[in-house]
């Protein structure tokens, strides 16, 4: 993978040119790649997104921590199909951070 100016750039291009890394870095056997973006996630690790409360933030900000143990870097909260009055609550509070 090739990056200029904290961009991932097209490599074979940047082959073809001529240009030589600045760095190397050896990532000794592992894979590199992007983050997962999980599009639908209602809860985890105890928390549960479809539940109003002052544990709602709390539980975000764990399940985004624990999250990127298994390389997801991003992902969209949902609530379960709740009572009505659960939304008005839930839905301002999932918001990015």
């Amino acid at each position: 993978m090739w990056v200029h100016d904290g961009k991932i750039v097209d490599s074979q291009a940047t082959f073809w040119e001529g240009l030589q890394a600045d760095v190397t870095v050896d990532c000794e056997n592992c894979i590199l790649a992007p983050g997962y973006i999980d599009c639908q996630l209602n809860g985890g690790y105890g928390a549960d997104f479809s539940t109003p409360g002052a544990d709602l933030q709390a539980g975000l900000r764990l399940v985004a921590r624990r999250m990127l143990e298994h390389g997801v870097t991003a992902f969209l909260p949902t609530v379960i199909t709740s009572p009505l009055a659960n939304y008005h609550a839930i839905l301002p509070e999932l918001v990015p951070t």
